[in-house]
């Protein structure tokens, strides 16, 4: 599948270049939450629970739409907060405040009367980090045990203007996620990208996400195709944007590198071996590289 690698600079100008033509910023962000949550339902259509780690920008704002959008088929949400409100843009509040009004759908396969599918909020920034991770795990374990539905995990911390290496309180959140994927067996969708790695060059911090997918807004980016990035890529998805156009010049380069590694039988992960793939990328540092680009169905 032909479509474009963009570098964080031709993003910048494709945004600009829609806000020109008097495309909002709101309305790009809802597009790209509808489609973050529609990856989501295609490879887990039973709905479960879904934590949003959170940043103060465009990239938690996405985020949030997209669970505001699985709260409306069922999911029960919990965000954790890695600033105070205070702090954080003015869109990504509103995003907030809608999640938290919203009205949700009690899914028609839970047997229990007054099913809570309410949405919780933690502040990550009020514990201190030994603490933090203790009331991590208790809420997960206490929500999940002995349960069959899914766990996942929308990393929106930092979005494509963001660069290695990476700063407190957001480290402390990375961290909180891979713990969380790694001993509760959380699924990771990284929103756009996965936190920690850098859109152009593809270089990882050490406490870079460790995504099981990538949902990358508008057009993949050039860093998320490079061979060190791919582990922590997962599987990657593009959310096309109707009112993005690519600019003119392209990185056919890098698009060339993506069609000759799937000619030489790069593999991808789907939903029916996505355990087994998963226990291939354990660390990052070992498995099979999913350099897929694909649109949702």
């Amino acid at each position: 599948m032909d479509l474009p690698v963009l570098s964080s600079a031709q993003m910048r100008a494709a945004e600009e270049a829609a806000f020109a033509r008097g495309v909002q910023v709101e309305a790009l962000m809802d597009d790209a939450g509808a489609g973050v949550a529609q990856t989501v339902m295609k490879f887990f259509p039973r709905p479960g629970k879904c934590i949003v780690f959170a940043g103060k920008g465009n990239n938690a704002g996405d985020a949030l739409v997209a669970a505001d959008r699985l709260r409306c088929l069922g999911w029960k949400i919990e965000v954790r907060l890695a600033f105070k409100e205070d702090d954080c843009s003015e869109l990504m509040r509103k995003k907030l405040g809608v999640l938290q009004t919203s009205t949700p759908r009690v899914p028609d396969w839970t047997d229990e009367p007054g099913h809570d599918i309410g949405v919780t909020i933690l502040e990550l920034f009020a514990y201190a980090a030994d603490e933090l991770s203790f009331v991590q795990e208790k809420i997960a374990a206490e929500t999940y045990l002995g349960t069959a539905a899914p766990l996942i995990i929308l990393d929106g911390l930092l979005g494509v203007g963001a660069r290695p290496p990476l700063r407190e309180p957001i480290r402390a959140a990375c961290r909180s996620i891979n713990q969380l994927r790694r001993k509760k067996g959380a699924y990771v969708f990284a929103v756009d990208l996965p936190t920690g790695l850098d859109s152009d060059s593809g270089k990882i911090d050490r406490h870079c996400v460790l995504a099981d997918f990538t949902v990358t807004i508008g057009f993949a980016k050039s860093g998320l195709v490079t061979d060190g990035a791919l582990n922590y890529v997962g599987r990657l998805e593009v959310v096309t944007l109707r009112d993005l156009r690519p600019p003119d010049k392209m990185a056919d380069d890098v698009r060339r590198r993506i069609a000759s590694r799937r000619r030489s039988g790069g593999g991808f992960c789907s939903r029916g071996n996505l355990r087994d793939c998963r226990q291939r990328r354990t660390d990052g540092s070992d498995g099979e590289a999913y350099p897929v680009l694909s649109r949702p169905a």
